[in-house]
């Protein structure tokens, strides 16, 4: 079974809505909205990807909201995007890695496979650096990014497919639409991230350890454990468990019929992520 961050964090969030979407593959019509900052999701992406492959992005008019983010983003973080005199050992834009994980109960024959697309990957001989464009503005709270399936599985997936130690490996997001960075006082300590302010666009970046390292080990072994016995209970034909609501913004309350809360409950649950900072389309 074929993974990514975005089937991890439904996961997580309530295993029944997992089973809606990717399994019983029921799914709500995207709104106009939605399917705008999607567009332009995709056409920045693939803008950067462009510019680090060398390509003219000159045809882009200058009142495009686009290129006034992508000139932005050039003026703030043009030590990244500049090819150094040295160039490291090795610098891919939409990198991909496949990683494979055996299943934590021995059930599965085939085990789980996981797949992680970096936006851009620079590697030289003492670090790792995973960097990674985001559409959306920053989150308000740095800590909800640190314990997303996104951010820990990028770095323990180039953790277990490189030779680096987890202290030399870093993900460093890059909010291209501006807004206030998040104060310091409410950074994580689990996992901080290091702040920087600008008027434009912004970064967090995540430092990583053999202590987190071995943390999102624990946790993922856990969480595809579970994932093994609800499948074996839903080919059974016994649904996956729900967690407890708020369920307000979930297109499936109707459908789990939550008149009894605590019927088939697995545990509290904290509001849904922002469906924008869900997972992004990979080019």
């Amino acid at each position: 079974m074929h993974l990514s961050q975005g089937h991890l964090n439904v996961l997580a969030t309530c295993p029944r809505q997992f089973q809606h979407i990717y399994l019983d593959q029921l799914r709500a019509p995207e709104t106009p909205e939605a399917q705008a900052r999607q567009e332009w999701g995709s056409r920045f992406h693939l803008l950067m990807q462009q510019h680090e492959m060398g390509l003219p992005i000159a045809s882009l008019a200058s009142e495009d909201p686009i290129h006034q983010c992508f000139t932005a983003f050039v003026e703030t973080a043009g030590a990244v995007l500049t090819q150094p005199s040295h160039p490291p050992q090795f610098r891919q834009s939409e990198h991909c890695r496949t990683w494979h994980l055996a299943d934590p109960l021995g059930r599965l024959e085939d085990g789980y496979g996981f797949t992680v697309i970096y936006d851009l990957l620079i590697l030289d001989e003492e670090q790792a650096q995973i960097l990674d464009w985001k559409t959306y503005s920053c989150p308000e709270d740095p800590r909800r990014l640190a314990k997303n399936w996104q951010t820990r599985l990028y770095l323990y997936v180039l953790a277990e497919t490189s030779p680096y130690e987890p202290e030399q490996i870093s993900m460093t997001y890059w909010f291209v639409r501006p807004q206030l960075a998040a104060s310091p006082e409410r950074q994580s300590s689990e996992m901080t991230p290091e702040v920087t302010q600008f008027a434009g666009p912004q970064s967090l970046r995540f430092a990583y350890s053999a202590a987190l390292h071995q943390q999102t080990q624990q946790d993922l072994t856990h969480l595809l454990g579970q994932l093994t016995t609800w499948l074996e209970q839903y080919l059974a034909g016994t649904p996956f468990p729900q967690a407890l609501g708020p369920c307000d913004l979930c297109n499936f309350t109707p459908r789990c019929d939550r008149n009894d809360p605590k019927q088939n409950a697995i545990g509290t649950r904290s509001q849904l992520p922002d469906f924008e900072s869900i997972q992004e389309v990979a080019l």
